[in-house]
């Protein structure tokens, strides 16, 4: 089974460089130890077990999670848009899809599906936190802008300010100036 997951990589790989055809799921896979490998494996195996019995949203996002740590992004995508078929609005998902996304290098699919998350979930650290960073990766500074400013609204209180919270705020303001520093240049 190893010999044939090697085997299949180089394939790909070995097709892709000789037909030169650029391919969304060209990207860096981590090196697995064996042990690791066999692992996730099985892990896959058994997901695929458990969809076959029955095809919920989370036996969907299970099997897509596995293809996810063997990092087999195209299988990954295919059952996270499947299990948000079954669960349209489940916050692991789309975080785990905008992330694939991310991965490959396709930043307006990312970025859509992390503002659909947004959309969802106004008031989440992280969500915000990978809302901006994908935004900015998609060249949407302003996007990035709102959402902080939503964001901003929704969890500060006037009447009982938060010092932790106004400091990530901060943060993530800074965040844009520094791109848009680095993209259009330091006003003179």
């Amino acid at each position: 089974m190893k010999k044939q997951i090697a085997a299949l990589m180089l394939s790909v790989s070995l097709f892709t460089a000789c037909t030169g055809v650029p391919n969304k799921w060209d990207y860096t896979v981590p090196e697995f130890t064996e042990k690791k490998l066999e692992e996730r494996t099985e892990r896959l195996e058994d997901r695929k077990k458990a969809y076959k019995e029955e095809k919920t949203a989370e036996s969907t996002f299970s099997l897509a999670l596995a293809y996810n740590h063997l990092w087999e992004m195209e299988e990954a995508e295919k059952y996270y848009l499947e299990a948000l078929e079954l669960a349209p609005n489940d916050y692991v998902t789309l975080n785990n899809l905008a992330s694939v996304y991310e991965l490959v290098g396709e930043t307006q699919l990312a970025a859509d599906t992390i503002s659909r998350l947004f959309e969802i979930n106004t008031s989440s650290i992280e969500v915000i936190r990978d809302t901006v960073r994908i935004l900015l990766a998609n060249n949407e500074p302003e996007k990035a802008f709102v959402a902080v400013e939503t964001y901003a609204t929704v969890v500060l209180d006037p009447e009982s300010p938060d010092s932790e919270q106004e400091e990530f705020i901060q943060s993530l303001y800074a965040d844009i100036n520094d791109y848009l520093n680095e993209t259009i240049g330091s006003p003179q």
